[in-house]
């Protein structure tokens, strides 16, 4: 999960990254920080990005190992209904 700039902040030099505070709300110039400073919100519009792995049980054949020959085997994972 990153907030504002997030992880390409590290591929910035500070003074690119600042945020001037533009007024008394908090808000602030470019939101490199995505709304959150210090975990907590600063008035400015909250920018957050996730990302989450897809489940591997899909609908189609695949390939796992089986313990007790030490071969690959085919197996075929069906949805739940």
């Amino acid at each position: 999960m990153e907030f504002g700039t997030g992880f390409a902040a590290a591929r910035m030099f500070g003074s690119q990254h600042n945020d001037a505070i533009e007024n008394m709300e908090g808000h602030t110039r470019t939101n490199h920080a995505g709304g959150v400073v210090g975990g907590i919100t600063n008035g400015n519009e909250l920018v957050y990005r996730i990302a989450i792995k897809p489940t591997s049980s899909t609908p189609k054949e695949q390939k796992t190992l089986n313990w007790e020959t030490g071969e690959q085997e085919s197996f075929f994972c069906q949805r739940a209904s």
